[in-house]
């Protein structure tokens, strides 16, 4: 088995904690689950019942792995919710989640 190296693995360490400060908890968990699903393929089952604001969150979180984009209209609609910058930290966390998809399958991590 490959291991990634530790000048790789620091850094990450460090960016991924810094996203899981960016956006609640559990919102966060949310968004990052839904992107494994989507982009591993797999059926992703949500809790529920589902906020308005947490269907708004998988909403964008959809578009960001199908168009690699919030669409204008579902980033104003979660303005009132979350702040530019937590969007943001959303977009780099489903893209980081993307990034580890395909570091795990290239390096037949499990």
């Amino acid at each position: 088995m490959t291991v990634l190296p530790r000048r790789i693995r620091r850094p990450w360490h460090r960016f991924d904690a810094a996203l899981r400060r960016a956006l609640p908890p559990t919102d966060l968990d949310l968004a990052v689950r839904r992107a494994a699903h989507t982009i591993e393929g797999t059926p992703f089952t949500s809790p529920s019942p589902l906020t308005d604001r947490h269907r708004l969150l998988l909403q964008a979180v959809d578009q960001l792995c199908t168009d690699r984009m919030i669409h204008p209209t579902t980033w104003d609609a979660l303005l009132p919710h979350y702040t530019p910058e937590q969007l943001t930290s959303l977009c780099l966390a489903v893209g980081d989640r993307a990034t580890t998809a395909m570091l795990r399958r290239t390096l037949g991590f499990p």
